[in-house]
């Protein structure tokens, strides 16, 4: 007994990728996810910035 065809979407050809294209999008995936702060960062508050008793007025 043989296994059924496949569907007929399974055999439709990948369309072709333009290189250059695909290079550049790698890249600037690359990037982001480089440049991105890890889901903590962003979800705790920054620091307070310490402030010196003898501020004032920025004399």
């Amino acid at each position: 007994m043989q296994p059924p065809p496949p569907p007929p979407a399974l055999k439709r050809p990948m369309p072709a990728r333009n290189p250059l294209l695909t290079a550049a999008a790698d890249d600037f995936n690359f990037g982001v996810n480089l440049v991105a702060p890890p889901p903590s960062a962003v979800l705790a508050p920054p620091p307070a910035a310490p402030v010196p008793d003898d501020y004032e007025f920025g004399v």
